[in-house]
């Protein structure tokens, strides 16, 4: 039944999947995270059926090790958090690579892989905005398992995600 009604994930490397209504028309569509490439939102047809929607034309998912979904910043629109290894150290490594030494869409994963989380904005419309560093949670480590709660009962979600490694400096992680 999931193969034929196209929710299988396409064979990808997953740690979790996450159900949510991610167009707000009433029915349950599935995002599927990828540790080794681009996740998807899986898209309810109606009809038994999925259909798949790319967040990004970019790698996105590279790395991912956890995912929570929640209505981060109270628009009305279910967003998406991909926790992800954030090194950087290994993005000075990436960063020594001469230019020209792989191809560009290569060099665009490695990137991703040691970028950090992202926080993906839904504007509706099934259109989603990376805003990781903006919300200040893509360098917090290597993030897995993370939840979205309101910590606080302020009215806004937190997340919460356990980290791989340990920084020297609460501040300042070292990934």
């Amino acid at each position: 039944m999931t193969a034929a009604s196209g929710a299988g994930g396409g064979r990808r490397s997953t740690f979790t999947a996450a159900w949510l209504d991610a167009n707000n028309d009433g029915w349950p569509d599935l995002h599927v995270i990828n540790e080794f490439g681009n996740g998807g939102l899986l898209i309810n047809q109606k009809n038994g059926k999925f259909r798949e929607h790319a967040l990004t034309a970019a790698p996105g998912d590279f790395g991912s090790m956890g995912l929570a979904c929640g209505d981060f910043d109270n628009d009305g629109h279910i967003d998406l958090y991909v926790a992800n290894m954030y090194s950087k150290a290994g993005t000075r490594v990436l960063g020594n690579v001469l230019p020209g030494r792989y191809p560009e869409d290569i060099m665009s994963k490695m990137r991703r892989f040691v970028a950090g989380s992202q926080l993906w904005r839904n504007r509706g419309g099934l259109q989603f905005e990376p805003r990781g560093a903006a919300f200040q949670v893509a360098a917090v480590g290597w993030a897995y398992g993370p939840a979205a709660v309101d910590l606080d009962n302020d009215g806004w979600l937190d997340i919460y995600a356990t980290a791989g490694f340990i920084s020297r400096s609460r501040t300042e992680p070292d990934g």
